[in-house]
Formats: structure tokens, C-alpha cells, sequence
């Protein structure tokens, strides 16, 4: 078998004044995720803040599958030979020997705990692919929540190669790990660490490499257009020290790195630094800063993990003799939104458009916000977990709606949208929001009574426009029936135009029944969207 992996470092916290500002609390994890006997290290926080992934080191429930040639030997040998047959392979991989495998700190597992009553507890510790007897660590999120990087590339049948791979959580199951393509990867050096932006564009890596500085240096690597990575690149002279650089992280906007490193500044054994960088070069960095205490201590305190929706930086630190997992708050917690970002464009030139920017949450028939975007471009915040829609509003164009899906606690990168401006003509359809009636009659019910003002405001203020209101059923049932519910539907929508004070003669109506179907199916929810009522402009004046 070929091996080569990583030892992850060991290293965290306290209470402290920065510039006489701010109080900084240090706290460590609960006794369920912090032992007394064994090392917590590597802590991977979900992007919600609600689940911490993380490493125990030589722990005796660690998981033995252990496959060579297809075959789980941990079931066939007996404790004594299994022992020394995982032994040697972690002699191996270390380069010197190895006697007691399950001490080893190259006996490394992945456990979960759940945020429940203000700390880290319910743990889980997960079985095979995502553990073996090998060393495992989960290093990075990716966009996907059920999706992370892990150390090092797995070999079906047994065995593993230098490397990281994606492993994908499917329920409670894990799928096998797939290798991640990196050009002309390598490294000379026994540790390596890697992490991914928010976004999955980019890779940081711990590496030791030819035209490195000394020990371990940083290193990026883009998505490229195949689905692997570009060539590893050095992030130069100003990050990068004769000493070792290790255990990056990187922020949201991909602007700020945090590492640790045993440069010579420290204040005794490895500290957590930061970077910005001044430009648009992954080559241009400031000169990295280090974190006072108690983020850093005078022992091993590496592996930074920030959580922008909580606020919290965790890490790990053997300031209390073994390795534990600590976490401070060094920011306010983040609000659960994502960033919309859009340009308003002419459809006939191409060209952008000064407009009224309008948005609100799906389910509801109006727009909660609007805003005047005077060069056609424009940018707003909407909270995670609704559907949102958003349109433009000029006279004599219109918009159709775009609309927005988010989840709560997912990483969500800036959503960039483009609102097409058609002037108005005759055959456009004009979108609203749904309709709804009573069953099997023509009333309209209360909740639609948003989306027809909406289409109202239209009317009033595009005085020119002539309008046919299309009702349409779902195939089942009478046909005659069903088409006398279509028309009737449509005049009921005209009756409330009218009451509000649009011309009737601006007004038509037509029914289709089920003849128009734009689902066929079995399925009651596709069915309804057969269920509708359209709006087409049929003549400008």
C-alpha cells in the first residue's frame, strides 16, 4: 500500500482586553467534545453554526476497517496481529516505528456533536467511508452543506495516496470519497493542510514545495473550467516565512487568511496570524498579523475555524496539557441573509435602465420593499429560508419576476441577477402572482386580493393597455363544466378591476377549461399549475 498523510497539530484560549476595547471570554468546549484523556483537533464548524466536525486522536472506539485487496482484515486477524499489522502501517506513514497503533497519534477519527442548550453536545461518531483505521479529518466545508474536503485520497479495496478528496453525506450513510484533481500536486513535507472559499473556487493548501521559502508554505489553486485545479501557487514572500505556515482558513469575500505558524514572533510555540489582501493578486498580501492573547498563548495554538453567522473563532490549543478545542467571540454574529446583486437591462438594447427595484417574499401577492436604481444597477439583503421575488417597475416596460431560493444556514455567494425591461407591446403576457378561488367556484378568496392590486397599479399607471384575462382548469371533470368555470373565473377577476375603476372596455375575458394544460400528470401538485389564470396585453393605444 502507498501511503502518505498528515499529522494534524495539535494547539487555544482565555480572557483578555484588546486595545482596551473589547473583552474577549475564552471558552472551551463542553466535556463531551473536550476528554481528559484523548486530543480534540481540527474543529470544521457548519456553516449555520449548529454542528462542529472535528478529529480525536488515539481514542480506543476508534474505527478498525481496515480493507486490503478488497477484504476487511480487522475481521479475520485476531487483536494481537491486527495490532501489529496497523503498526506497522502507521510506521510507515510516520517513517519511524510505531509500537502501539492505537496511542498513535496517526489514530485519528472524525466525531459530530450538535449545538443544543448553548453548547456542543449529542455526539456521533460515524462509521466507514468517512472513518477507518487510517487517519481521518474532515478540512474544509465546501457550498454544499452534506459535502466536505478531507485529508488525503482513498484507494477502492484498501490502502490511500497523498491528496484530498470530497465525501458526500447521503442521510445518515457517507459516500466513498472522491479523489480531487489538483495539476502538478506534491508536496515534500509530511503535513499538509488544505481549505475551500465559501464559494468552492478556490483551494488554500499547506504545502512544502520547491520554490517554498523553508518549511511549509501557503499555497492557491483555482477551479478550472474540467472540474480539477489549477497548479498550486505560492502566496508569496509576505505570507510566507523560512518557518512553517499551516492550517489556513479563509473568509467569505476571500479577501482575509487565517493560518498558524512557529515564525519567529510567536509567543511561544505556534500562534494564529491573519492576512488581508491589498489587491486583486493572490500575490499581494500585508504583512500577517498576530492575534493577541487569549487567542494565542505561549503554547501550540493553530488550526483557526471562523464562523461568520455566530461570530466565533474556534481553534485548537495544549495550553491545558492536552490537545482541547476552545472557541471566542472576535465578531458580532452575522445575520442569516445573502446578497443580492442585479443590473436592470433594456431587453431591445442591451443597454441598463434607471427603474424602481421591487421585492418581497413569494407567498405573499405584493412587494414588502422597493428602491429607485438610478444607474440599473442595485444590491439588497433578503433573510435565508423563503423564496423571494423581485421585479423592476417603469412605465411603459415590463418586468417579468425573478425569483430567489434560499435555505437557512447554507452558504449562499452574492446572487447575481439580471431584470429584463421589455416595453410594453401587444401579445405580452404579464406576470402576477397565482389566483386562487374557492373550490369549484368563481370567488376569488382574500389572499389573492394582493396580486390583483399589483396587476391594478399596472393598469393604472399604463393607461394605454389593453388586457384579455385567460382562465384555465386542470383536465378533470365535465368538459362544459369546467369551461364555464374558466370563463366565469376570468369575469370575476374583471368584476374586481372594474370595481376599483379600470375601464371594462380595456378589460376582456376568455375561458379555456382544461384544453390548455401546461402539465399532464397524475400528481395532484403538478395538476394544480394547470389551475391558473394568465394576463396578455392585447392592444397598446
Amino acid at each position: 500500500m502507498h501511503f502518505k498523510t498528515v499529522i494534524l497539530f495539535l494547539f487555544l484560549l482565555n480572557t483578555a482586553i484588546i486595545k482596551g476595547q473589547h473583552t474577549l471570554t475564552l471558552e472551551p468546549l463542553s466535556s463531551e467534545v473536550n476528554s481528559t484523556l484523548y486530543d480534540e483537533i481540527a474543529p470544521i464548524v457548519s456553516h449555520d453554526g449548529q454542528t462542529i466536525y472535528f478529529t480525536r486522536v488515539g481514542h480506543p472506539d476508534f474505527d478498525k476497517t481496515l480493507e486490503v485487496n478488497g477484504k476487511d482484515i480487522s475481521l479475520t486477524l485476531s487483536p494481537s496481529q491486527y495490532d501489529v499489522y496497523l503498526a506497522d502501517i502507521y510506521s510507515r506513514i510516520s517513517g519511524t516505528r510505531i509500537r502501539n497503533a492505537g496511542k498513535s497519534a496517526y489514530n485519528q477519527d472524525v466525531w459530530i456533536a450538535q449545538f443544543k442548550d448553548n453548547e456542543f453536545q449529542t455526539l456521533n461518531h460515524p462509521g466507514p467511508p468517512l472513518n477507518n483505521a487510517l487517519p481521518n479529518s474532515i478540512c474544509a466545508l465546501t457550498p454544499d452543506d452534506d459535502a466536505f474536503l478531507v485529508l488525503n485520497q482513498f484507494l477502492p479495496g484498501g490502502g490511500m495516496k497523498e491528496g484530498f478528496s470530497i465525501i458526500q453525506k447521503k442521510g445518515k450513510d457517507w459516500s466513498f470519497p472522491e479523489p480531487v484533481q489538483i495539476e502538478n500536486y506534491y508536496t515534500t513535507g509530511k503535513d499538509v493542510n488544505v481549505t475551500m472559499s465559501p464559494d468552492g473556487e478556490v483551494l488554500i493548501m499547506s504545502l512544502k514545495r520547491a520554490d517554498g521559502y523553508g518549511q511549509n508554505d501557503l499555497y492557491v489553486s483555482f477551479k478550472n473550467t474540467v472540474g480539477g485545479w489549477t497548479e498550486p501557487m505560492n502566496l508569496g514572500k509576505n505570507i510566507n516565512s523560512k518557518l512553517s505556515e499551516d492550517t489556513p482558513t479563509i473568509s467569505e469575500d476571500k479577501k482575509t487568511i487565517y493560518f498558524s505558524s512557529n515564525r519567529t514572533n510567536t509567543m511561544g510555540g505556534r500562534d494564529i496570524f491573519r492576512s488581508r489582501r491589498n489587491s486583486g493578486s493572490w500575490t499581494d498580501w500585508t504583512i500577517p498579523r498576530r492575534f493577541i492573547a487569549p487567542i494565542n498563548s505561549n503554547q501550540d495554538d493553530s488550526q483557526p475555524c471562523f464562523n461568520d453567522r455566530t461570530g466565533y473563532l474556534y481553534f485548537t490549543s495544549n495550553r491545558a496539557g492536552s490537545a482541547d478545542i476552545y472557541r471566542v467571540r472576535v465578531a458580532n454574529p452575522k445575520r442569516d441573509e445573502v446578497l443580492v446583486k442585479g443590473k436592470i437591462i433594456n431587453a431591445l438594447t442591451n443597454e441598463p435602465m434607471a427603474a424602481k427595484v421591487l421585492y418581497g417574499p413569494n407567498d405573499l401577492g405584493y412587494f414588502l420593499r422597493y428602491f429607485k436604481s438610478k444607474n440599473g444597477q442595485f444590491e439588497f439583503r433578503i433573510p435565508k429560508g423563503k423564496t423571494f421575488k423581485v421585479s423592476a417597475e417603469l412605465t411603459d416596460f415590463l418586468s417579468p419576476h425573478q425569483t430567489i431560493i434560499t435555505k437557512k444556514g447554507k452558504y449562499y455567494p452574492p446572487q447575481e441577477i439580471i431584470l429584463w425591461m421589455t416595453p410594453i407591446q401587444a401579445d405580452m403576457e404579464i406576470q402576477i402572482a397565482p389566483i386562487y378561488f374557492k373550490q369549484s367556484e368563481s370567488t376569488i378568496l382574500t389572499n389573492s386580493y394582493a396580486a390583483l392590486d399589483n396587476l391594478l397599479k399596472i393598469l393604472q399607471d399604463n393607461q394605454s393597455i389593453h388586457i384579455q384575462i385567460d382562465g384555465h382548469t386542470e383536465k378533470k371533470g365535465e368538459a362544459d363544466f369546467l369551461l364555464d368555470l374558466s370563463e366565469a373565473r376570468a369575469f370575476a377577476i374583471k368584476r374586481y378591476l372594474m370595481d376599483k375603476g379600470i375601464d371594462s372596455e380595456r378589460l376582456a375575458t376568455k375561458g379555456y377549461g382544461g384544453t390548455r394544460p401546461v402539465k399532464i400528470s397524475k400528481r395532484e401538485a403538478l395538476r394544480q399549475q394547470n389551475r391558473r389564470v394568465e394576463i396578455r396585453i392585447t392592444k397598446v393605444e
